[in-house]
């Protein structure tokens, strides 16, 4: 059963299990790194975020997205939601949607509402992480993965002398 966890004249927002889905309810500008709907759009009606596998030991879920592919695996996400494939920002992670928490902020007419997760190890990555190698797809492209949050901040503590 979906919980909704924020509500706004702008948006919805709820969790149903594996699934964040913030339903935009008037034109928005979305910046978005989805693999299908990324880049700069004023069309898209759907952000979801979804826990798309464990953070290790997920071999099957990793072989259904190469066997269908990006665009196959965002239309396969979109028709389980039931939403239309071509409005919906997606973006998966190894994180539990039940331990994702919201926080609103607000200054004169901005409201910001981020809803974040945390406590992946094995394949959470964060902005600027060097890539630890690449897979190929079914269809010959690279499949880059970043290395861990975790170890990056041990890196980067050890460099600064932290």
């Amino acid at each position: 059963m979906a919980e909704f966890i924020d509500q706004h004249e702008l948006y919805t927002l709820k969790r149903d299990g594996r699934f964040l889905i913030a339903e935009l309810l008037t034109a928005h500008l979305v910046m978005s790194t989805s693999a299908c709907r990324g880049g700069l759009h004023a069309d898209i009606q759907y952000l979801v975020n979804h826990q798309s596998c464990e953070g290790k030991g997920h071999d099957a879920r990793f072989a259904l997205i190469e066997q269908l592919g990006e665009a196959g695996y965002h239309r396969a996400v979109c028709t389980e939601r039931d939403l239309p494939p071509d409005g919906v920002a997606l973006m998966g992670t190894a994180a539990n949607m039940n331990y994702a928490t919201r926080v609103v902020k607000t200054h004169a007419e901005l409201r910001v509402c981020a809803v974040v997760t945390a406590g992946v190890e094995a394949n959470a990555g964060c902005a600027g992480d060097r890539p630890c190698g690449t897979r190929k797809m079914a269809n010959g492209a690279p499949h880059t993965r970043a290395r861990s949050t975790r170890w990056c901040s041990s890196i980067g503590r050890s460099r600064r002398g932290r």
